[in-house]
């Protein structure tokens, strides 16, 4: 993410809200349950299944999600990511198996 803005009110955030970097195993986000209040939720590193600004952010810059809701989440991109999968973007694929998504 070369050139990207930092937001100098929230260290660790870029300007448009995604957060550099997560405790997450290959630095990754969450995808929780509508409600959940947990840390990563609070702190940035999960999203709800609503949530489509930062979840398309997070797609467009090849982020990894993991679906922790108990339940299919359908991502911005048009992908189903069942309960307890990864999303996660290869060298040569684009935002979703088959992907011809205009959005990206």
């Amino acid at each position: 993410m070369n050139g990207d803005i930092y937001d100098p009110d929230y260290p660790g955030y870029y300007a448009y809200g995604l957060k550099v970097k997560t405790d997450f195993k290959e630095n990754a986000f969450g995808i929780d349950p509508e409600g959940c209040g947990c840390t990563d939720c609070l702190i940035g590193e999960a999203f709800h299944p609503s949530d489509d600004y930062r979840l398309e952010l997070a797609i467009r810059y090849g982020r990894i999600l993991i679906n922790r809701t108990g339940h299919e989440v359908i991502l911005p991109n048009g992908y189903r990511l069942e309960d307890d999968q990864v999303w996660r973007p290869g060298a040569f694929q684009h935002h979703c198996p088959g992907c011809n998504c205009p959005r990206f």
